[in-house]
Formats: C-alpha cells, sequence, structure tokens
C-alpha cells in the first residue's frame, strides 16, 4: 500500500508513470478567465527545481492545485500546470497570496519522457475540488501534456469495479436521495455527497487505509486516532491550537476537511430551520442498528445517512447524537472514531450584516442602551474614556457571532460573564480574516452603534491612566475575582470569566482570570488583553493567541466623555471684579462652588497671594492661593469674601459633614467632576466641586493631587483649621497648620 505521506512527497516524474499503468486518456478544457485574480495560498510543497500549490479563491469559492516548473519565489512570474484540467497558468508568486495574471486551454498530445523529466516537481497527487475533468490526473506543457483517467488502487491494482466498501455502504444510504459523487484520488475510492444549506458532506464515513486506521466492516468506513484524524502528524498527542484553523484537510482529501464544531452545528441548524420538529433522525441512515439516547426510528430525511456512533471534531472532542440533536464531549484522545468530511466552503457565504441600531448612553446613570437587543450595560468614566463596565453579550441572528457557532455563553449562563467571541466574530468580519492581519484603525465590531473595540493602545491608555500594569489588575478587578478584597475605584468590574476553547471546557480558572481580545492583530492570531487573579497577582498582562479562541469583549465610547456635571448650580457676580462664581446649597447652607480669585494692589493680597507655578490660567481654573492672613484680611470672618458672604469657618465645615453623613466616602462626593489626576470622573453628587489646586509653602506642591481649604479659624496665633480631600482617600480630613501656607478659599452665604 502506498501511504498517504508517500504519495504527498512523490515526484511527479514519478507519479504520472504510476498512474499511466492504468491507462491513458485526453483532456481538453476551455481557459478559464474567472481564475485570473488572487488565490489564497492554502499550502505548498517544495521540490527541488519546482513546486506545487495549492490555492483557495474566496470570490469563486474554488480550490485548485497548480505544479510550477521553476521555484515558485515570492513576485516571479512563472508558469504553472493545473493538475486537474492541465490548463496552463501564469502566476506571479507569493508567500500568502499568488495572482493568476492568464490561463491557456490544454491540448491533445502525449509528453515525451525527455519532457517528463524536464518538467518533474514535487505533488500530493491530489486534485481540485472543481468538478471538472475530475477523471484526469494530468500535467500539462505549452505543447503536450500526459493524462490518466484510471485510478490505482491502494493495493496497487487498477479496476474500475466498485470496492466492497463501496457496495456495503451503499446500502446505508438513503435510496430516495439523489447523491453526489467525490473520487480521493490518494486511493481511487469514490464516497457519495450531499449539499445541505452551503454545506456539501460526504454521505459515507472516510475508509482511507493508514497505517493505524481500523476497518469497522459493514460499509461503515474506518476509525481513526486523533492524530490521524486532524492530520497533526502523531496518534495520540493532541493540542487544541494545531487544528485551531479553517479547514484543516487532516484524513480528508484534499477540498475537503475533518469538520470543527461549529461545521456540525451549521449542518443542525440548517436542518433544524427547515423542519418543524427537528430531531436527530432526520440525520440517521435507516440501517443503523437498535438506537440508544432516546431516539425514534431514523427517517434520514436529508440523505446525511450517519450511524450511530462516534465522529471526531478537529477540536479532539466527540461528537454524537441524542434525541435532543448533537452534543460533543470529551473523550481519551486514544481512542479511535469515525470521521465524515465536508468540502471546504466559506462560511460566511450566507451571513447577514450586523443589524445597525442607535444605541444610547447616558451619562448621568451611566448606562449604555444596545437598542439592538435593548440591553442596558453599566459605563464608567476612566479619564477622558467611556467603557462599558460589563461584557458585551450581543448575539447576532445567521452573522458572524451566532450562538454556539462563533460565539458562545459561559457554562454558567450569559448573564455573569457575557458572550465569549471568536476574534474574527468580535470584530464583525468574515472567517477568512483568520488567517489575514485586519489593518483598521478603528473596528466597531459588534459594539453597538458610537462604541467600538478597544486596540491595545486604548488598553495601555487605561493600565496607564488606573497606576500602570503593577496595579492595574487590582484597580480594574471585580470582588467577585479572587483574592480581591476591596472595591476598585474605578468602576470597571472586570470579572474572570477565563477563556473558552472548543478542545476544552469552561472552569478551569473561574473567577480568577479575564481575558478580553483588542483589534490588535496578525496573521492566524490577536492580541488579548488579560488579569490574572490568581494569588492575587496585581498585574496586567498582555500577549496573542489564535483567533479561534473564545475570549469576551468589552467596549470603547468613539466620542471621548466630559465630565458629567452637578445639574442645579445658582450663580453670584462679584461686583468688585465682575467675577461669576457658581454657588450650590448644602443642607441649610449656601457655598460658594468654585475657589476666590480676588486679588488686588494692596501688599497684603499681592505678596501673600498666588497662582499655582505662578500661571494666570491656572488661577483661572483652580482660583488663587492665599495664605491665612491673606485669606482672612488679617483675621477677619468676611476675609476676602465679597459682601454677603464669609469665609468658611470650622463650623460651617462641622455642619457640611454632619448633612452628607457618610464619613467614609464623603471626600469621593465632594470632588470635582473633572481636574483630578489618575482617577475617574466623580458624580460631584451635592456640588461642591472640591477643586484639586493644591497649595504652596516655599514650593507649588500637589495640583491635580489634592484640595485645601482654609476656614476662619484659629488653632493660636501661628496656626488654623483647613480641611483637606486627597485623591488617594474617599475621606476628608481636618487639621491645624502653619498660616504661612498658601491654600485655596471658599466662602459661605451669611
Amino acid at each position: 500500500m502506498i501511504s498517504r505521506k508517500q504519495l504527498l512527497f512523490m515526484p511527479i516524474c514519478v507519479l504520472p508513470l504510476f498512474l499511466a499503468a492504468c491507462g491513458d486518456s485526453e483532456s481538453t478544457t476551455e481557459p478559464q478567465d474567472e481564475l485570473v485574480g488572487k488565490w489564497r495560498v492554502e499550502s505548498m510543497y517544495e521540490g527541488d527545481e519546482s513546486d506545487t500549490l495549492e490555492l483557495y479563491s474566496r470570490n469563486i469559492d474554488d480550490y485548485i492545485t497548480l505544479a510550477t516548473k521553476e521555484k515558485c519565489v515570492a513576485n516571479d512570474t512563472v508558469k504553472a500546470v493545473d493538475l486537474n484540467t492541465n490548463d496552463i497558468y501564469v502566476i506571479v508568486c507569493g508567500k500568502n497570496v499568488v495572482e493568476i495574471l492568464r490561463t491557456y486551454a490544454s491540448k491533445d498530445g502525449k509528453k515525451t519522457s525527455k519532457e517528463e523529466d524536464e518538467t518533474s516537481t514535487n505533488t500530493t497527487g491530489s486534485s481540485s475540488s472543481r468538478e471538472k475533468n475530475r477523471s484526469s490526473s494530468s500535467y500539462y506543457d505549452d505543447d503536450d501534456y500526459y493524462s490518466s483517467s484510471s485510478r490505482q488502487n491502494s493495493n496497487g491494482s487498477c479496476s474500475s469495479a466498485e470496492h466492497t466498501f463501496t457496495e456495503l455502504s451503499d446500502k446505508l444510504l438513503n435510496p430516495d436521495i439523489d447523491y453526489g459523487t467525490v473520487t480521493d484520488t490518494r486511493d481511487g475510492q469514490t464516497y457519495k455527497t450531499v449539499q445541505i444549506g452551503i454545506q456539501t458532506w460526504m454521505a459515507q464515513n472516510m475508509n482511507l487505509d493508514t497505517d493505524s486506521s481500523t476497518d469497522q466492516g459493514n460499509g461503515n468506513g474506518r476509525k481513526y486516532n486523533i492524530g490521524e484524524a486532524v492530520g497533526v502528524g502523531r496518534t495520540t498527542s493532541f493540542k487544541c491550537d494545531e487544528t485551531n484553523s479553517i479547514n484543516p484537510q487532516g484524513v480528508c482529501p484534499f477540498g475537503w476537511h475533518v469538520p470543527s464544531i461549529a461545521d456540525w452545528k451549521i449542518l443542525e441548524r440548517t436542518v433544524n430551520n427547515s423542519i418543524d420538529n427537528y430531531s436527530p433522525a432526520v440525520l440517521l441512515s435507516k440501517s443503523n442498528p437498535e438506537l440508544t439516547n432516546g431516539i425514534s426510528t431514523p427517517t434520514d430525511d436529508f440523505g446525511f445517512s450517519a450511524i450511530m456512533d462516534s465522529y471526531w471534531t478537529t477540536q479532539g472532542k466527540n461528537l454524537s447524537f441524542n434525541k435532543y440533536g448533537m452534543y460533543t464531549y470529551s473523550t481519551n484522545l486514544s481512542e479511535k472514531n469515525f470521521v465524515r468530511c465536508v468540502k471546504n466552503y466559506n462560511m460566511d457565504s450566507l451571513v447577514t450584516p450586523t443589524l445597525i441600531a442607535e444605541s444610547i448612553y447616558d451619562s448621568v446613570a451611566q448606562t449604555l442602551t444596545d437598542l439592538r437587543d435593548n440591553q442596558v450595560y453599566k459605563t464608567a468614566h476612566i479619564g477622558d474614556h467611556v467603557w462599558m463596565a460589563e461584557n458585551l453579550n450581543y448575539v447576532t441572528q445567521n452573522g458572524h457571532a451566532d450562538n454556539g457557532i462563533n460565539s458562545t455563553c459561559h457554562s454558567d449562563g450569559c448573564a455573569k460573564y457575557g458572550r465569549y467571541y471568536q476574534w474574527t466574530a468580535a470584530m464583525d468580519l468574515p472567517m477568512d480574516m483568520e488567517l489575514i492581519e485586519y489593518k483598521g484603525k478603528v473596528i466597531q465590531g459588534l459594539c453597538p452603534k458610537g462604541w467600538h473595540i478597544p486596540s491595545m493602545e486604548d488598553m495601555d491608555t487605561l493600565v496607564l491612566y488606573v497606576g500602570g500594569k503593577t496595579v492595574a489588575g487590582e484597580m480594574l478587578a471585580d470582588t467577585l475575582m479572587k483574592y480581591v478584597d476591596k472595591v476598585s475605584p474605578y468602576g470597571f468590574n472586570l470579572k474572570g470569566g477565563d477563556l473558552y476553547s472548543e478542545c476544552s471546557d469552561f472552569g478551569k480558572y473561574p473567577d480568577q482570570k479575564a481575558y478580553l481580545w483588542t483589534t490588535t492583530n496578525y496573521y492566524g492570531a490577536a492580541t488579548y488583553f488579560l488579569l490574572d487573579g490568581g494569588y492575587f497577582d496585581k498585574e496586567i498582562y498582555t500577549n496573542s493567541r489564535g483567533k479561534l479562541t473564545y475570549m469576551n469583549v468589552r467596549c470603547l465610547r468613539d466620542e471621548r466623555s466630559t465630565p458629567p456635571d452637578f445639574p442645579d448650580f445658582g450663580s453670584f457676580t462679584d461686583k468688585r471684579d465682575g467675577r461669576i462664581y457658581r454657588t450650590v446649597e448644602i443642607g441649610d447652607d449656601t457655598w460658594m462652588a468654585d475657589n476666590m480669585k480676588y486679588t488686588d494692589s494692596t501688599d497684603l493680597l499681592t505678596k501673600n497671594t498666588w497662582c499655582y507655578n505662578d500661571s494666570t490660567q491656572n488661577c483661572e481654573t483652580f482660583g488663587r492661593l492665599y495664605t491665612w492672613d491673606a485669606a482672612t484680611l488679617e483675621g477677619t470672618v468676611q476675609g476676602i469674601c465679597p459682601d454677603g458672604w464669609h469665609v468658611s469657618t470650622r463650623d460651617d465645615w462641622e455642619n457640611l459633614i454632619a448633612f452628607i453623613n457618610d464619613d467614609a466616602n464623603i471626600g469621593l462626593k465632594l470632588k470635582s467632576s473633572n481636574y483630578w489626576k489618575d482617577l475617574y470622573f466623580p458624580k460631584n453628587d451635592y456640588g461642591f466641586s472640591a477643586l484639586p489646586a493644591g497649595y504652596r509653602d516655599t514650593l507649588y506642591h500637589a495640583k491635580n493631587n489634592s484640595a485645601h481649604f482654609w476656614t476662619s479659624t484659629e488653632a493660636n496665633d501661628n496656626t488654623a483649621f483647613y480641611f483637606d480631600i486627597e485623591i488617594a482617600n474617599k475621606v476628608i480630613a481636618k487639621y491645624a497648620k502653619e498660616k504661612t501656607t498658601a491654600r485655596s478659599v471658599r466662602c459661605v452665604k451669611d
């Protein structure tokens, strides 16, 4: 028996002679103009002086196998032959993409042995998936060609008779179905095929004789271990990432592949949408032995003719049937299972565009309403960005992120962790982008209108804003994460639902690891954002992983945020300089909601008040900094405040604190909605708007980090009381310090 591996590397000068023993035939075709254009390189088998290329075109959903007459070096223009049709192509070589410039039809004639030697190359011996000239496996030159129409069996003999396998397997089929056929060029076996929706399936199990496969008899085909089934080159050891790609051929013929879990689910969805009362019985052969799992009598309505046994998926899981439909489960990889092949196809060929609908962002309630499905998400202001504070939970209908195909929920449901998406699904892109770097700047993806998937740069900005990688985990984690014992001040609430791969199950690291996709990607992989709370490590990590892995998604608002402001300010105009101050009523008192900015030409004020860093712009934003003597005009209650107002007293502050009655959070509730460094925008619940103006002794300190407010109340001749609100605390503190330090002043109405 000639093994698959031997065929794979058999020189073309040997392979035609091998096929010639079965007889010659002629082949003519017309030039295929539609083939001109760019084709994706699925694989390339390199020879000493020439190459064999397996190509796919998404535009016409077609596969071809070309043998070149010389090495296919990137950017070189060379001639190549279609091993299925004998057409000559002029192509431009490339690493990932080959461009066909033009084609020439094949001619009658026969190569001489000398010409065969001159055009020798390596090839798999497999043919294209196109229907034309299926009976011919040929190599064609400009003037003549070699062709063979018959197939050689795996035992080396030539025969057009039906195999015993075929005779037995045909008995499992539905006689009322008009089946197609496909011939495996490796051993000449012909399989019945059936079209179901956008998929073309073999209606019979694979029967290729490999080194360790087991013939099951009765036309059921052979059973394979996982390594042979998916083509990883080993018998039992298996890693999901090895087959985490589109259409892995495995043991199937060229142009066909071992189905993924998604392929099976597309089949089930197609069948389910075609009949009123779905049952797996419509996919099972009528010749099944006695059924189990509660399945009713098989009807094989679609001609799929499955047997009641287990099939491999590319993820290394078993697929079988019960009364509810198909189900997958993990198994011992040393076991053997059947393989049912599906023809390579474009999974997105019938995809409908994701629904475009408006979204509603409420900056006061801090919520996002997605009008596509009316789900409401919490949001968080962090810096000048607005983030979703919950993971996206949108699912498409016949789109890129249908449930169970390219998106799924945690085993605990979608409510806790949101939905999990393959990268292409999250980006709302076709699956073949898994193999291509997508270079879009901003990708809306599945996010609601007005929001987008974050890039790695967006994530870096987030991490930097909350204090850097070493503390970001703690700053962004939800309290449900293991080893997190305090509430983050940013409200990002990242939960640890782990990632998901169809090779394994959920639950390996529950509430410990949180993964989020970013738009940053390259060939075959994309970058993710990882919060690992295992011990609790407070750091944030980034890395990359195959695009067919499932992870969560957080959306970022397109429009940068403006601080939500208190809605009920009053105003007061200081007649001395015409400045307008906001005012707010808190309890029984009316406070100015801005720091005082007044000065005059007296020595007391010109020498004892400052703008932070001597910048007039800082005075406009944060007010002036006054020594205690300047603030009180050397001890008066009114001080620098206008008539009818006075410098806040210790009693005024105590009344304010008592009214709010929240010692643990009062500092946070009094902070202004903006200007605080490295802090999300506070709600400014009472409108007090404490501005982080900093202070001055002999130098300037703590702008954007602290707010110090003098009172007119003295502690002794050298010190007075002031109240302090810091960026790192939610409380408010009271101190008595030297009167010579310059601080902010708030006025209270008499």
